[in-house]
């Protein structure tokens, strides 16, 4: 990626959306912290019921044990995305970045990361506007005729297999629909790993001499960000209903070629 890069995204201001400033924050408190870790717990428990109550034959929806491990697994990972985003003399105000984690901060660190949530905000807007003058730089106002069916925003990459010169991308939404990208004639550049069952985000696309180059930036399993980049000639794009293949190639787990 050129623009929407990985520190580019790690900009991203909308995990503060619920962020609170309290005085309590400002000294470490075990107690405190358990009673927002409750209190979030409670929370999320209570929405799932309300979705459930909405919706109430959504296979979806989790039990109450297991909304209880997901604010568990979200909590680890938010620890770990502040420690990765956030500037150090931000990091240095916090007295627990469990309770930040939490929603809940200082008022003094919250204007701060607010200022920081502007200032990113901007910086995401101008690299989004950079890579739109590139692109039409590009290809002015005929973009190639697959472009707009490549959007796979929050799409799960479930199989990538080689099929010849060719590159098999199969992609889920949870919409009961296989998609698939077949890159003509492809060349991988860069895939870094665990790709499977990674998670798409953005992508960029550019002219070269020998047709196109492609840039991706996933979420994988492990939350960690990841580059796939890739050039090819041309791509086609299925869309096939799921009974219509058999399970285990749909995940991944028996291909005639072999999976890279």
């Amino acid at each position: 990626m050129k623009y929407k890069t990985k520190a580019w995204l790690n900009l991203a201001p909308g995990m503060f959306g619920r962020l609170q400033g309290t005085k309590q924050a400002e000294r470490f408190s075990e107690k405190f912290y358990r009673e927002l870790y409750k209190a979030e717990e409670q929370y999320q428990v209570e929405s799932e019921k309300l979705a459930a109550e909405e919706e109430p034959d959504d296979s979806w929806l989790l039990t109450e044990d297991e909304v209880r491990k997901d604010v568990r697994r979200m909590q680890r990972y938010k620890i770990k995305r502040l420690r990765n985003i956030l500037p150090t003399h931000i990091l240095d105000q916090v007295a627990d970045i469990r309770v930040l984690a939490l929603n809940c901060c200082t008022p003094a660190v919250k204007r701060e990361i607010t200022a920081w949530c502007k200032q990113s905000d901007k910086k995401i807007k101008q690299a989004m506007q950079a890579y739109e003058k590139s692109f039409k730089r590009m290809f002015g106002d005929n973009p190639p005729d697959f472009w707009p069916h490549l959007n796979y925003h929050d799409y799960v990459v479930t199989s990538c297999r080689k099929q010849g010169t060719h590159l098999v991308l199969r992609l889920d939404n949870c919409d009961d629909v296989i998609h698939t990208a077949i890159f003509k004639h492809c060349t991988v550049i860069t895939k870094e790993q665990p790709f499977r069952n990674a998670t798409w985000l953005y992508e960029e696309l550019y002219a070269i001499e020998s047709g196109y180059e492609l840039h991706v930036l996933l979420l994988n399993s492990r939350n960690k960000l990841i580059d796939f980049i890739i050039q090819f000639s041309d791509v086609s794009v299925e869309r096939t209903p799921c009974d219509e293949e058999d399970e285990d190639e749909f995940l991944g787990c028996a291909t005639a070629a072999p999976t890279i």
